[in-house]
């Protein structure tokens, strides 16, 4: 079983904070709530992050077990992820040029 230490917690965190991208969600926060009042942008601001969280939650108890059920192992999920990075990088010099 995983312990719950601050490096664990740490070594979680930090990936995650990065995948997610909080200061980079900040500029289409902005322009997408500029019309709304500030009542309305709490509201936005709490509904995505009930959303987001009850999301990670599910995930973090079914996961596995879907993943499992796709037969889908951790290297293919990897792989994956590896390849779309590599099609994205690919479309971006592309498109640069």
């Amino acid at each position: 079983m995983l312990e719950l230490t601050w490096t664990n917690f740490i070594l979680a965190f930090i990936p995650l904070f990065v995948a997610m991208d909080a200061a980079g969600a900040v500029p289409f926060y902005i322009s997408l709530t500029s019309t709304l009042d500030h009542r309305a942008k709490r509201r936005v601001i709490v509904q995505s992050l009930m959303t987001a969280g009850a999301l990670g939650i599910v995930f973090l108890f079914i996961g596995n077990r879907l993943l499992h059920f796709l037969g889908i192992t951790l290297e293919d999920f990897k792989i994956a992820g590896g390849i779309v990075l590599l099609v994205l990088a690919v479309l971006d010099l592309i498109k640069s040029s």
